[in-house]
């Protein structure tokens, strides 16, 4: 049997973050693929939308594979995915219908069953929407990091630093920053730098740098 597990995410917030989905698949007790990637960004991003994408893709890669002829579980831990799918729910969002349409062109003539389990159960689909999401913030923050201003370094790695919607004080030894977007993705378990934060290590590294050609010198 070929069991698939599924998962998707939209952070910061949900709708209006950044979308992403993971899935996992696994022939008997091998695991043979897995897969994840960015849905969309902005109005057009929600849980619901990165939920279904999962399913698809899975689907859409059992099929290009040749296992279309093979029992096959699907299992996420998204109540609304797994019920409508099930036919237990009716779709009636606009943004979701047509996915749920697309699932039933790929699932039809499958020998395909769905089943809820919980969040516990789904940790390496969890894992790896999480990944995606983590990949495309750093390379935006990276990016935005380039507009960040260090105004003055405070003393044991404290910097202050200035973005474009404020001034904030980064700790570079305890990679904390006053910042909200620091902020809010802590409190959603993420352990990930900001903008500020990247532009001080940054400017933390280029110091260490000059120092040591001085000193080759």
């Amino acid at each position: 049997m070929i069991r698939i597990f599924c998962d998707g995410l939209c952070e910061p917030r949900n709708p209006g973050g950044t979308a992403t989905y993971g899935f996992v698949v696994y022939r008997g007790q091998e695991k043979i693929y897995e897969e994840c990637g960015v849905v969309a960004k902005g109005e057009n991003a929600t849980n619901n939308v990165a939920e279904y994408t999962a399913g698809i893709r899975a689907v859409e890669w059992i099929r290009k594979s040749g296992l279309d002829k093979e029992k096959i579980l699907l299992m996420s831990d998204s109540q609304l995915l797994i019920r409508q799918l099930q036919g237990a729910y009716s779709v009636r969002s606009p943004r979701i219908y047509p996915l749920w349409r697309r699932m039933q062109e790929l699932i039809y003539g499958l020998g395909i069953s769905f089943k809820w389990i919980p969040r516990e159960e789904n940790k390496e689909a969890d894992l790896l929407s999480r990944k995606a999401y983590t990949e495309e913030y750093l390379r935006e923050r990276n990016k935005s990091a380039e507009s960040c201003v260090i105004l003055r370094e405070l003393g044991n790695g404290i910097f202050l630093v200035r973005g474009k919607h404020g001034t904030y004080e980064v700790d570079l030894e305890n990679r904390t920053c006053t910042c909200f977007d620091w902020k809010v993705h802590r409190e959603k378990g993420f352990d990930l730098p900001c903008k500020h934060i990247i532009a001080a290590s940054q400017r933390k590294e280029e110091e260490e740098r000059n120092l040591k050609f001085r000193f080759i010198g």
